[in-house]
């Protein structure tokens, strides 16, 4: 994950990736892991970082958020100010990382995240931190990586060996070409690779 830092650090693009979406195609990949692993890396070299459990989606996710509450999805229907504050957790571990869980599932989740009030978090979030990583959905089943992937500088797409199908894994990588911003960078993890391999796991497309 320090490699994958590096990487992400050195990118050819105009401008540095502050914001970056960490998504699969259809779940089950690992990118959860990725983007916690990623947030730790970055925060070990001292940068600022807020890891934010954007993914509404998952199998785990059970209720409906009213009016307010806690965590990303009380940060969205105005709950608690900036995103930075309350509702963010930290560890005495590790200062520099803060985690923004994805609180209660609303009940409109894609229109939650594509509104005004993410726009505001957003550019919130990148005057109070060096990096955010977002812990994204899958990308195919719904919309609500790619309403996220118009507002990133660089995304990486997790897949598994032996798992993720290749048109998915296509699929998935011309969409997010077609729908970030037009100087944002594209990065391929292979997660579960074979140790032969693991040389190869990890390549970045502008």
């Amino acid at each position: 994950f320090r490699l994958l830092r590096t990487a992400m650090q050195v990118r050819g693009g105009a401008r540095r990736a502050q914001v970056i979406l960490v998504t699969s195609p259809v779940g089950g990949e690992g990118k959860s892991t990725v983007a916690a692993q990623l947030a730790s890396a970055f925060a070990w070299q001292q940068s600022r970082v807020l890891l934010v459990e954007a993914d509404f989606r998952s199998a785990n996710a059970v209720g409906v958020a009213g009016a307010s509450g806690d965590g990303l999805s009380g940060e969205l229907y105005g709950g608690r100010g900036t995103g930075a504050g309350e509702g963010v957790r930290r560890d005495a571990a590790m200062p520099n990382l803060a985690v923004l869980p994805r609180g209660t599932v609303p009940e409109f989740p894609t229109e939650l995240l594509g509104a005004a009030r993410m726009r505001e978090l957003m550019a919130t979030w990148r005057r109070e931190y060096d990096y955010i990583v977002m812990d994204g959905p899958a990308y195919l089943p719904v919309a609500d990586a790619a309403v996220l992937a118009q507002q990133a500088d660089a995304a990486l797409l997790v897949l598994r060996e032996r798992q993720t199908l290749r048109g998915d894994a296509l699929q998935s990588f011309d969409l997010l070409k077609r729908q970030m911003p037009e100087d944002a960078e594209i990065g391929v993890v292979l997660n579960g690779a074979a140790a032969r391999k693991r040389g190869r796991a990890y390549a970045m497309a502008s």
